[in-house]
């Protein structure tokens, strides 16, 4: 019906409205959680905790998040030391500049992770899904609701993207890439540790570059603070006993009419964009469950990945890595904090590689039927129910690598549906790789 050519302009003419409409979501919008990165990196610097500050009328206005609560012992700065050294760059920066300058990083950051699934690409009707996967997930709302926060789960998405390339064509080169890479990772989000047993496994000429990365990196801001990751883990650990209350609320503060040119009711501003809290603490909570100790959701984790990693020692390697990348996307459902619908771009990846190495289809299966109800939220912000719908899908998308025996029956027929001319064979589930 459509020529290829015509196919790609459409893609990109696609990828291209979807830019222009997150511009004018951010010129609508103050970025609030990308304003408490930038005040926190401005404090870290200064010299000042930023993980309890909360501002006062005589402190610089560079330095007011106008959504902090000064009612609880901490901040709205829940990001590492290392990532908020990373923002510094931008800290510098009029407030209003920053905000477009993160939005094109992380379109740069989406399309870059494009780029590196599309180079496993063998044929074109691999990558022409893939990037309709691409442009059809910037119209979703949660790519909305990552660009109008200002969040940063795209930086990892392109990590991801980037360290599992790096896996799949190992060499020297690529495996010193593949540590450094990993150690980024753990350092910006500690939940990024579960990989550490799975480098340790299958690739432990890795680890010593992972160690070297993530001690760099943790240093790094300790010359600034020395306290800065004792003041980060303190802090952590008292919101996760707020949000175990279900007592996150901020509170606007309106001492200020003004911030940094801007006024205060923007910069406090999200427009209205459907969002759901999917993890398991607090879907047991709201389904009346008896309130019970994170504990134990940490130590169901940990036995769920230890099992895994058992299951999947003799299992083919490209099978094993997106099953990796599976359990990225579900430790935070497992997490004892907030995880809104912006978490919900990490299963990019996952269908990147599904689509690249024609493996596991029925995750991306699963992630293409995410597409239509991401759009209607995109444009309907209440819709009871369908957010947390919506990342069920994904969520099953991504168990469906972790749990690879009954997705891979799938492939054969997905294969022949939408790509009829597989580039390689698909290897065996067991056997090594």
């Amino acid at each position: 019906m459509f020529s290829i050519k015509t196919l790609w302009i459409l893609a990109g003419l696609s990828i291209l409205i979807s830019f222009f409409y997150d511009l004018e979501l951010v010129r609508t919008s103050g970025n609030i959680d990308l304003r408490n990165r930038i005040v926190g990196s401005r404090l870290l610097f200064a010299g000042v905790n930023p993980y309890r500050y909360h501002w006062r009328p005589t402190d610089p206005e560079t330095w007011n998040d106008p959504l902090g609560n000064p009612l609880k012992p901490f901040s709205r700065t829940t990001v590492t030391p290392t990532m908020l050294v990373m923002y510094e760059p931008l800290a510098l920066l009029p407030y209003r500049a920053t905000q477009f300058v993160w939005l094109i990083l992380e379109w740069i950051f989406l399309l870059g992770s494009g780029f590196i699934c599309a180079r496993f690409c063998s044929g074109t009707r691999q990558r022409l899904l893939l990037v309709f996967f691409l442009a059809g997930i910037s119209f979703t709302n949660a790519w909305r609701a990552h660009t109008d926060r200002g969040q940063y789960y795209v930086l990892m998405l392109f990590l991801v993207s980037a360290w599992l390339a790096c896996v799949l064509r190992s060499d020297k080169k690529r495996a010193l890439l593949a540590g450094l890479l990993a150690g980024v990772l753990i350092s910006i989000r500690p939940q990024f540790l579960i990989l550490v047993p799975f480098l340790f496994l299958h690739y432990r000429e890795h680890i010593r570059f992972l160690v070297a990365s993530l001690s760099l990196l943790v240093i790094l801001p300790m010359c600034i603070s020395r306290t800065c990751w004792v003041d980060y883990f303190s802090a952590m650990k008292e919101i996760s006993v707020y949000y175990s209350n279900g007592d996150l609320s901020p509170v606007e503060q309106k001492e200020a009419p003004q911030i940094e040119g801007m006024p205060s009711t923007l910069m406090e501003t999200s427009n209205p964009i459907a969002m759901s809290d999917f993890t398991l603490y607090h879907l047991l909570r709201k389904t009346g469950f008896p309130r019970f100790s994170p504990f134990i959701l940490t130590l169901l984790l940990g036995c769920a990945y230890l099992g895994w990693l058992a299951m999947t020692l003799h299992t083919a390697t490209v099978i094993r890595l997106m099953g990796m990348v599976g359990w990225f996307f579900w430790s935070d459902v497992f997490g004892i904090a907030t995880r809104g619908s912006y978490q919900d771009i990490l299963i990019f990846a996952i269908v990147g590689f599904s689509l690249a190495e024609t493996r596991l289809l029925a995750a991306a299966l699963l992630a293409f039927i995410y597409l239509p109800v991401g759009w209607l939220l995109g444009v309907i912000p209440t819709f009871p129910g369908l957010p947390c719908f919506g990342t069920c899908l994904l969520a099953a998308s991504a168990l469906a690598t972790i749990l690879p025996t009954y997705s891979l029956r799938w492939d054969d027929i997905l294969r022949r549906w939408f790509l009829p001319t597989p580039s390689r064979e698909t290897p065996a589930v067991q056997g090594t790789s």
